[in-house]
């Protein structure tokens, strides 16, 4: 990805939370296309994962991945059953499957992660939540990241 690209995405996005009064932690791998001297955004704070520890703690490799692939492969199985309307679909059947399908199956199954299923995911990444009740509204709309528990 090239460099202008990612900034220019990492403002809007900053720019759209900003519009939204949200103060947003955004935690990224550490790989080529990811800068470390990113400038200073007003309500996006970027924080990078250590190196080498993508398997481990990345909530979405934990098992974010594993939910869409489920869903992803759901909805194919029932596009092509009902193309074929047998138990079995055929190789002409699995043709009428384009790039461009997969490509919007693919976004189906991410829009249907439920906010649930990406708490569970960073739980299960180690990461903790407060409970409902515990939270509070910061006083000072400009207090530090350092006190926000995910």
């Amino acid at each position: 990805m090239a460099l202008h690209i990612f900034l220019d995405g990492l403002h809007k996005f900053d720019r759209k939370m900003e519009k939204e009064k949200s103060k947003v932690l955004l935690f990224m791998n550490q790989c080529h296309a990811h800068p470390q001297d990113l400038p200073t955004f007003n309500n996006t704070k970027v924080v990078f994962f250590p190196a080498n520890c993508t398997s481990k703690i990345q909530p979405l490799d934990v098992s974010g991945i594993r939910y869409v692939k489920v869903h992803y492969r759901k909805t194919l199985i029932c596009r092509l059953l009902d193309a074929s309307g047998t138990k079995r679909a055929t190789k002409d059947e699995l043709k009428l499957v384009t790039v461009l399908d997969a490509i919007h199956m693919l976004c189906s199954s991410w829009r249907n992660l439920t906010e649930k299923c990406i708490k569970s995911c960073f739980k299960k990444a180690g990461f903790s939540f407060p409970a409902e009740n515990e939270y509070e509204e910061p006083e000072n709309e400009s207090e530090n990241y350092e006190n926000i528990l995910i």
